[in-house]
């Protein structure tokens, strides 16, 4: 392996530390060097973290990972499992260190994410290396990459998109899309740098999730943007963030950024909104392509209003035929002649020596915005640099503001937002009462575990690890850690025993409210089970009755509520509450227990009402995933509930695909994404 040196490094690294880094396979952050920042005015100090596995070509992508901004941080994942999962995806890693100085934040960041992607065009930055251009990636301290997300097929071609975002956060974040300037690299460092395009790069600093898709026109671009299919799959581009990122904690609130050749594409996702004849088409077509807000750079936005020496009408009347015998042809390919009326307030800058055509074109969009009544703001860069995106605090620090009136969520709306979460079963995560539960959970994407209170056989309770204070603990303290919720404790033993003949029931429910208490766990469930079906053996139902008013006393006593899952149909679990009369006792609701029996599950869930449900197991049987499951319709579960006014947390248990069934992962992470995506 070469030596490391660095031409932007001032000092000289002894060959023995080089040799001890390389030989501990660069996992220790060890000081390499430093970068000379122009915004901060001194040196960062850089660190170096070599890929874990190296595959196929060596040409490395890269991940510069920025440290100690001046920006609240709103990943709260720590950056040790974050950078070291970029090692094991086979990533360079680059941290630097900004040191908490003021300006490492937007606006005056940008200058320095500009010149960082200069100075790797210019191959002044990891110059030992051989890099990877089309992939480097510059992400915020918290923030993880999930690359690749596929939006829409395009004859052969497969158009996705690269997500930064916070991981982990607080509450839920907008996002930021932006279509590439670069028609074959998404993140191709080239194209970002010779545009001095920081836009993502920065506000991904400022707590933003940012999304870079493919440019709906495959390379070689030739100024054609073909109708209807750039705006088909621009909206599939949109649907696609706002669904893949219900699982990554973002709040379906998205702004495109549009520079260039992706300008057109911003104004035309705010112009066609509502238009029939773009939606359905490529990924998630039950979701909505709306955006929030918009920022218009230099582009190209009607192909009525040319000036008579633009360069580009022999191309277009080429393509389309002359404009005056195809004028509706014409119309058709412009994103400003979709919009007839005021639309969502929008940000529009461009700079002052860009092109005659392009100033043209800004001044056209403007007067078409004034004509209709519709608000927006316009910034022009009078610094002289022509054709590149905009590095003016003042434009920036106005774009910022904007994006986030326009993308933060109010208080009410994130409140509601978390009406609904979801959680999964660490017995059928196949990690029953395990501490591993909760890291398996994470990974699929739940807010929670419903922990379960261990096997019951013969036993006269539950086999129940948790009465053990430091294993209760560790429970406690990894939810924290991983920031999960334990939303129910789950008595599964009811299954396959008896809860109206067994005789040491009483001691079960009492050392199940006593866990529920010292982990302040608000909710137990409990099936009646196979011996307990009230319609198989309705002889059973009066001393069902007498022990869920003990165990309702009992759980009364200690603040919870103990939720009952039935064979019963909705008007017989009533007439069942009603007969036991304790509030302590409430319906567990399961989507199953309703399709198998051939009722429907809206119908049935009013039938009961907001207050008798506490919790629902949001699942079929086994056989295909929710979102392919025909029995359920979650749009139409989601209009009850929301009618209803129920809100808590839903449970997946089941819906595994039947081909794969312990494929845990894949079929948790599936489900788990789309309930996240019909209720968050």
């Amino acid at each position: 392996m070469k030596p490391i040196s660095f031409l932007i490094s001032a000092r000289v690294i002894p060959m023995l530390a080089v040799f001890v880094l390389f030989s501990s396979s660069l996992r220790a952050e060890v000081d390499l060097g430093t970068w000379p920042s122009i915004v901060m005015g001194k040196a960062l100090t850089m660190t170096i973290l070599e890929p874990k596995t190296v595959r196929g070509s060596n040409a490395f992508p890269v991940v510069v990972y920025l440290k100690n901004l001046a920006s609240r941080r709103v990943g709260t994942e720590k950056d040790e499992t974050i950078i070291q999962d970029f090692q094991s995806q086979g990533c360079l890693v680059v941290t630097l260190d900004f040191a908490n100085h003021t300006n490492a934040c937007v606006p005056f960041i940008n200058r320095d994410l500009g010149k960082l992607r200069d100075d790797i065009r210019a191959k002044k930055f990891l110059i030992e290396y051989k890099l990877d251009d089309a992939h480097i990636f510059i992400v915020p301290e918290g923030c993880r990459l999930k690359r690749d997300v596929v939006f829409a097929k395009d004859g052969e071609r497969t158009l996705g998109m690269d997500i930064i975002y916070p991981s982990r956060p607080k509450n839920p974040v907008g996002a930021l899309i932006e279509f590439s300037c670069d028609n074959q690299n998404r993140f191709g460092n080239t194209s970002l740098s010779i545009c001095s395009d920081t836009i993502l790069d920065a506000f991904a600093t400022e707590g933003f999730a940012v999304a870079m898709a493919d440019h709906p026109v495959a390379a070689p671009y030739k100024g054609l943007d073909p109708m209807p299919d750039c705006a088909r799959n621009i909206k599939a581009a949109v649907r696609t963030l706002r669904a893949e990122g219900a699982a990554l904690g973002l709040s379906g609130k998205i702004a495109p950024v549009g520079f260039s050749r992706g300008s057109g594409m911003s104004l035309m996702l705010v112009s066609t909104e509502g238009l029939g004849e773009f939606e359905g088409f490529g990924l998630h077509t039950n979701v909505s392509s709306t955006v929030q807000g918009a920022v218009i750079m230099s582009g190209r936005f009607t192909y009525l209003d040319l000036l008579p020496n633009d360069q580009m009408l022999p191309r277009y009347a080429k393509a389309w035929g002359e404009r005056k015998t195809n004028l509706d042809v014409w119309r058709h390919h412009g994103a400003l002649d979709y919009l007839t009326k005021p639309t969502l307030p929008l940000l529009l800058t461009i700079n002052c020596t860009e092109s005659s055509e392009a100033l043209h074109q800004m001044e056209v969009l403007r007067k078409r915005l004034t004509a209709l009544g519709s608000e927006f703001s316009f910034k022009m860069d009078s610094e002289p640099r022509g054709h590149k995106v905009t590095l003016d605090p003042e434009i920036l620090g106005a774009m910022i503001g904007y994006l986030k009136q326009r993308l933060t969520s109010s208080v009410a709306e994130i409140i509601a937002q978390h009406r609904y979460k979801v959680a999964v079963v660490d017995l059928m995560i196949l990690k029953r009462q395990k501490l591993g539960a909760f890291q398996l959970a994470r990974d699929i994407g739940a807010d929670g575990v419903e922990v379960d209170m261990g096997g019951l056989g013969d036993r006269e309770t539950f086999d129940n690890q948790l009465t053990n204070t430091a294993v209760r603990q560790q429970f406690l303290d990894k939810a924290r850690e991983l920031d999960l919720e334990i939303p129910s404790l789950g008595m599964t033993g009811f299954f396959a025993q008896s809860f109206a003949e067994r005789p040491t029931v009483p001691r079960m429910i009492q050392d199940c409210v006593d866990t529920m208490k010292a982990m302040n766990v608000k909710i137990a469930f409990l099936p009646l089970g196979v011996k307990g079906d009230l319609v198989k053996n309705p002889e059973l139902r009066p001393a069902v009755v007498e022990r869920l008013k003990m165990a309702g006393a009992l759980a009364a006593k200690a603040g919870v509520v103990i939720g009952v899952e039935t064979s019963l149909s909705a008007v017989e679990e009533v007439k069942l509450l009603d007969d036991v009369g304790s509030p302590a006792i409430k319906i567990y609701f399961n989507f199953a227990n309703a399709i198998k029996n051939g009722r429907d599950i809206s119908s049935e869930l009013r039938t009961l009402g907001k207050d008798r449900i506490c919790q629902i197991h949001a699942t079929n049987e086994d056989g295909v995933w929710l979102e392919n499951d025909p029995k359920i319709d979650l749009a139409k579960v989601r209009q009850t509930l929301d009618d209803m006014g129920w809100r808590g947390w839903l449970v997946i248990e089941r819906s595994r695909d039947q081909n794969d069934p312990r494929n845990v992962k894949k079929n948790f992470g599936a489900n788990t994404a789309y309930l996240k995506k019909m209720f968050q």
